[in-house]
């Protein structure tokens, strides 16, 4: 089984495809854990699958499936089915390591500060972020 990899809880499941799905061909061919999904919907003109979570609990292992029987527009099928699983992130966000240490005076001298999280950070959610020290 392919990908595995930890998301948040909130996340939105976005499979995507080369050609445009019929969407008379989602139900019976999606499944989350064995079970069909809470809800499931086609954007990019068709071309990606997005599924409706159902309520993750942190720390569980989700697992996708899609079916081979699942179709484009014009009926051809997928011919062979497919699954992936993930993890819902347990414990958030952490910080590790951080320097200068806690407790380091700094200066205007001081040539950088250094955080190291326990998983990576999207880039454009430090953009407009502040950082205060006391």
């Amino acid at each position: 089984m392919a990908g595995s990899r930890e998301i948040s809880a909130d996340a939105t499941i976005r499979v995507p495809f080369d050609e445009a799905l019929s969407m008379d061909s989602l139900p019976g061919n999606v499944t989350l854990d064995g079970a069909p999904p809470a809800g499931m919907g086609l954007q990019d003109g068709g071309r990606t699958l997005v599924i409706q979570r159902d309520d993750f609990a942190p720390g569980q292992k989700v697992v996708v499936e899609v079916g081979a029987d699942l179709s484009d527009r014009a009926g051809n099928r997928l011919g062979r089915s497919f699954a992936f699983h993930f993890w819902v992130d347990g414990d958030g966000l952490r910080l590790l390591e951080q320097r200068p240490a806690d407790g380091t005076r700094i200066s205007p001298d001081t040539p950088s500060l250094r955080f190291t999280f326990d998983e990576p950070v999207d880039p454009y959610s430090l953009r407009y972020s502040r950082l205060s020290a006391q």
